[in-house]
């Protein structure tokens, strides 16, 4: 049980960091605002995978952490579980950097980019917004390329 549910969760986090790293490197990539409307309209598009996929890694990784602890609880006495609850820890922040980014970074793209296919209407509003977004998506990526560092050593 523990193998399908380790196996889930891994799935669940490749589905929901592959495109974010991607994006981000699509958008850093791209020097100019008018450049970035496509990766931008692609990253809004897989809002719902990347929802259901963090969910997955979320929900499997309590249930992981159930099956091998039979409790809730992060425990310091040796080195290993020191690892865990780093990655747990950073793990956390990520999430709570998703919840930022959905909820404060994205919605003013979203509303400066309010009407596709056409491109939007105020270049450098969208600009100001597409500038933020891609700070914020950066440090984001750093928090799960940590993730996985630290997941790996475990």
């Amino acid at each position: 049980m523990r193998d399908f549910v380790y196996i889930l969760q891994h799935a669940g986090f490749i589905l929901y960091a592959v495109p974010i790293l991607w994006c981000t490197v699509a958008l850093i990539r791209a020097p100019l605002a008018e450049n970035t409307i496509a990766p931008l309209r692609l990253y809004r598009r897989l809002g719902p995978l990347l929802g259901l996929s963090l969910g997955l890694c979320i929900v499997t990784s309590i249930a992981g952490f159930w099956l091998d602890y039979g409790s809730f609880d992060l425990d310091w006495s040796t080195t290993e579980r020191r690892k865990e609850a780093a990655c747990v820890g950073t793990f956390f922040l990520v999430w709570v950097s998703n919840i930022k980014l959905e909820v404060w970074t994205l919605e003013p793209v979203r509303k400066r980019d309010n009407n596709p296919p056409a491109a939007p209407a105020d270049m450098d509003q969208f600009g100001e917004a597409v500038h933020a977004l891609k700070r914020h998506m950066s440090l984001h990526c750093i928090g799960l390329v940590s993730v996985a560092v630290l997941s790996s050593s475990l």
